[in-house]
């Protein structure tokens, strides 16, 4: 007896350590989703807060993160000034997603995160959350390489100083398209590839979308005519009023001098007939 009390104690013990240390397929979805948001906000909140300042105080060495920990004046004065909202670690991040990656439009990373975040958590659609990553991302791409057109095209000189604007990848491929068509052909080839972008990643047919803007624009002309019509309307009524009116007037006013220049009743009646008859 005493070996089979000890027999299920132990099972038990077993049982327990499997359902208590074990993460099931759920829980480490979960645990992911979470860790995606927790990243996203605090990438975004790095981004947001990105100061120069803070490229010249720190050195931008691997070695930084561990000297958090050391008493060395210098470093803790460097780092208590840093204007970031996450400290070094949010100057790091910024420093590196912004000036090495897309300038200010590295905050489509975050914005991936969050949406793969959610995904994950609501175990919702993949291809949805795949095809908002390829739009954000490749969006991405194509606004920092047009402030990168502007940056390094000496021609219009525009933000040239400017190059959170862009980042490495943005003044790549701005400089590179840049030299290639000018200035012109490179906006031009931007914006044809940010409306395919638009197309393609949202699954819209161009066929639909011209019947729309057409179907669109016969409505505005049918309500501009409509309202033109109701104007030009108005505008008749008030003038023949007014006309009628003053027509009135003018004959009243006449009756009057006439009864009061006249004197015979014959000759009153013979006027007032002959005004009515041209009225």
């Amino acid at each position: 007896m005493a070996k089979a009390r000890t027999r299920n104690t132990k099972s038990k013990k077993k049982v327990s350590e499997q359902t208590f240390f074990i993460l099931s397929l759920e829980k480490k979805k979960k645990l992911i989703g979470i860790f995606l948001f927790v990243s996203s906000f605090l990438m975004l909140l790095s981004i947001f807060s990105y100061s120069r300042y803070d490229q010249a105080k720190l050195s931008f060495s691997f070695t930084d993160l561990f000297n958090v920990f050391s008493t060395n004046p210098d470093f803790v004065h460097r780092a208590g000034s840093t204007h970031n909202w996450l400290g070094i670690f949010g100057a790091y991040i910024s420093h590196f997603l912004i000036n090495s990656t897309l300038g200010y439009f590295s905050i489509v990373f975050p914005i991936m995160l969050f949406i793969w975040g959610y995904t994950i958590l609501k175990n919702s659609d993949k291809r949805l959350a795949l095809n908002l990553s390829n739009f954000f991302l490749i969006s991405g791409i194509i606004l920092s390489t047009f402030f990168g057109v502007l940056r390094l095209t000496p021609s219009p000189g525009f933000f040239e100083n400017q190059y959170e604007l862009a980042g490495n990848i943005g003044d790549f491929f701005g400089g590179a398209i840049g030299r290639l068509l000018g200035v012109l052909g490179s906006i031009i080839i931007l914006f044809a590839a940010s409306f395919v972008t638009l197309f393609v990643a949202f699954d819209i047919r161009f066929k639909t979308a011209r019947n729309f803007l057409i179907t669109l624009f016969n409505k505005s002309i049918e309500k501009t005519k409509e309202t033109g019509v109701k104007i030009n309307k108005e505008f008749i009524v008030d003038l023949t009023s007014i006309f009628t009116g003053g027509i009135d007037k003018v004959v009243s006013s006449v009756g009057t001098t006439i009864d009061n220049l006249v004197t015979s009743d014959e000759e009153r009646e013979a006027l007032k007939n002959e005004l009515a008859q041209i009225q």
